[in-house]
């Protein structure tokens, strides 16, 4: 687990140097209902998610396929807000849902302050409360910003979907539900 929570500054840097350059010319459907714009863009956005599972936290394939899987399956929708503060080189994220309050840490990510609504997907969402520990942030701004939330095991337990942030970032950190 605290490997999955620590994010290697450089593997980042590097990541998203990659990542912007790739993502630049994402097509843009219409609307799918899942908050990305496309179901092409969601499966992009899966596909990044898996890679980093793999490639930065060394999960088996296996593992980042049921991942993948439990994202997908995710069906039930929560309208929610989120607040992410830039500090210097950290990141203090807020989400609110059904009455309840995330806050979340991150260190080097490059989202910038950022207030919006989203959707957030869960298929438990007590079991979200009670169990994240940690979340993994993707986002892109020319097509969407993907928050996934995890328990100590890396379970997925819920994610919070919105098209168009203002800024890029990729992040592993660290939050909790009160």
């Amino acid at each position: 687990m605290k490997e999955f929570i620590n994010v290697n500054t450089e593997y980042f840097r590097g990541y998203m140097a990659g990542y912007t350059a790739a993502t630049a010319n994402l097509e843009d459907d219409s609307k799918s209902g899942d908050g990305f714009g496309s179901d092409s863009v969601f499966e992009k956005v899966l596909e990044e998610i898996a890679g980093i599972l793999r490639d930065k936290y060394n999960l088996s394939f296996c593992k980042a396929a049921s991942v993948i899987n439990d994202i997908k399956a995710a069906k039930k929708g929560y309208s929610a807000s989120y607040n992410f503060q830039y500090l210097t080189f950290y990141e203090h994220c807020i989400v609110e849902c059904n009455g309840k309050q995330f806050t979340g840490d991150c260190s080097e990510v490059s989202l910038g302050g950022i207030t919006g609504v989203a959707t957030l997907y869960t298929n438990d969402f007590n079991k979200l409360c009670s169990d994240t520990l940690s979340f993994l942030i993707v986002s892109n701004p020319s097509s969407y910003l993907e928050m996934c939330f995890f328990d100590n095991d890396i379970n997925y337990l819920g994610d919070l979907r919105y098209g168009l942030p203002r800024t890029a970032g990729v992040s592993g950190c660290s939050g909790s539900w009160n």
